[in-house]
C-alpha cells in the first residue's frame, strides 16, 4: 500500500506542477505586455555639446590650472554692474587701469605698460598704437579675459603689460532671448535685445542676434553720445567632426561736443585754475563719429587623440571722422584771456 500512496502523491505534485507552469508563463506574458505599454518613448536629438570660443592663452586647460595671472569679467558681472561699454567692463578687471584721456580716447595699462595685445575669441588683432577711440559696445560679448604679463607662448611676440581677449556671444542650444530698456540721469536712454534660436530641428545649427540703441548726455557742457550696434552669428555642424561659424558686427557711434585735451591747470600767476564741474573746451561744431565693423569665419575639425584643427579669419574695419578743438596756454585770472585755440579735422580709414 505504501508504494501506491507514494505514487499518488507524486502524481498529484506533478500534476500541480504542470498546472502552475502555464499560469506563471501567462502571468509573465501579461506583465511583459503591461511593461511594453508603460515604456516612455524618448527621442534623442543631436545637439552640439558646446558652443564656445578659444581662450586668451590658446591652451586647452582650465583657468585655475593656467600658470599666469588671469582675470575674467563674466556676463553676470557685466549685467550686475551695468557695464555697457568695454571701458566700464575693463574697470572691473583686476590689475587693469582704464585711462580716458578725454571724451573719446582711452588707453589700457597693466603693470605700468600699455596693453597693445588684444584678441577676439583668441585671434590677435592689430593695435600697435594702444589707443581705443570711442566707446565700444559690450553687449555682444559673453565675457572678457585679461592675462597680466607676457603672453608670447602661443600668441607670437609677448607684451609686458598683458593681453585682453574679448569673447563673443555664441548661439545657445535652446531658443532663448531677452529685451531690456533702461534710462537714467543726464538723459540716458538705452534699448537692448538678445535672441538665440535653433535653425534646424536637430539643433545642429543655431543663430544669435544682438542689437543695441543708446543715447545719452553728460555732466560736461555740450557733450552728447549716441550709439547703434548689431551683432549676428550662425554656427553649426558640417559633419560629425567639423563645425563652421560665421559672424558679423556693426557699430555706429556719434559724439557731439567732444573734447581734445584737458583744461589748463594754472593761471598766469601760478595759482591753481578753478573750473566748474561742467566746464569744457568744446565748440558747437566739434564732433567725433566712428564706424566699427567686424566679420569672422571659423572652421574646426576634430581629429583623433584629442587633436583639433582650427582655421579662423577675422576682418576689422574702422571709419573715423572728427572735428576737434585743442586749447593750450595759461589764463589771466582777471581778464580770462591767454588761451590759444587749435582747430583740426581728421578722417581715418583702417582695415585689417
Amino acid at each position: 500500500m505504501k508504494p501506491k500512496h507514494t505514487f499518488a502523491l507524486s502524481s498529484l505534485v506533478l500534476a500541480m506542477g504542470f498546472l502552475v507552469q502555464p499560469i506563471a508563463l501567462a502571468a509573465e506574458q501579461q506583465n511583459a505586455d503591461n511593461n511594453d505599454q508603460n515604456i516612455e518613448k524618448i527621442q534623442i536629438l543631436g545637439v552640439r555639446y558646446k558652443r564656445v570660443s578659444q581662450g586668451a592663452t590658446g591652451l586647452t586647460m582650465e583657468i585655475d590650472e593656467t600658470p599666469q595671472s588671469i582675470s575674467v569679467v563674466t556676463n553676470e558681472q557685466i549685467t550686475n554692474f551695468g557695464a555697457n561699454n568695454l571701458n566700464d567692463v575693463l574697470r572691473l578687471a583686476t590689475g587693469i587701469n582704464v585711462e580716458e584721456w578725454e571724451t573719446n580716447r582711452t588707453q589700457y595699462t597693466s603693470r605700468g605698460f600699455e596693453i597693445k595685445s588684444t584678441q577676439i575669441d583668441g585671434v590677435g588683432l592689430p593695435n600697435d598704437w594702444g589707443i581705443v577711440t570711442g566707446a565700444m559696445e559690450a553687449y555682444g560679448y559673453e565675457k572678457i579675459e585679461v592675462i597680466r604679463g607676457a603672453n608670447g607662448l602661443l600668441t607670437g611676440i609677448g607684451n609686458s603689460a598683458g593681453t585682453i581677449n574679448y569673447v563673443r556671444k555664441r548661439p545657445t542650444n535652446e531658443n532663448q532671448g531677452e529685451v531690456g530698456i533702461s534710462y537714467g540721469s543726464d538723459d540716458f536712454k538705452r534699448v537692448q535685445a538678445d535672441y538665440s534660436a535653433l535653425l534646424t530641428e536637430s539643433g545642429s545649427w543655431a543663430g544669435r542676434v544682438v542689437a543695441v540703441v543708446e543715447d545719452k548726455g553728460s555732466y560736461l557742457d555740450g557733450l552728447e553720445n549716441d550709439r547703434g550696434y548689431i551683432y549676428a552669428v550662425v554656427d553649426g555642424q558640417l559633419t560629425d567632426n567639423s563645425t563652421l561659424t560665421l559672424g558679423f558686427s556693426y557699430q555706429d557711434a556719434n559724439t557731439d561736443g567732444n573734447t581734445w585735451g584737458g583744461l589748463v591747470f594754472n593761471y598766469t600767476d601760478g595759482t591753481q585754475a578753478e573750473w566748474d564741474t561742467s566746464a569744457s573746451t568744446t565748440q558747437e561744431w566739434t564732433m567725433w563719429d566712428t564706424i566699427n565693423t567686424t566679420a569672422f569665419v571659423e572652421y574646426t575639425y576634430i581629429m583623433p587623440n584629442d587633436w583639433d584643427l582650427k582655421v579662423a579669419y577675422n576682418h576689422q574695419g574702422l571709419e573715423d571722422e572728427s572735428k576737434l578743438f585743442y586749447a593750450s596756454g595759461t589764463i589771466d585770472k582777471d581778464t580770462g584771456l591767454g588761451l590759444n585755440g587749435w582747430p583740426g579735422r581728421y578722417d581715418t580709414e583702417f582695415s585689417a
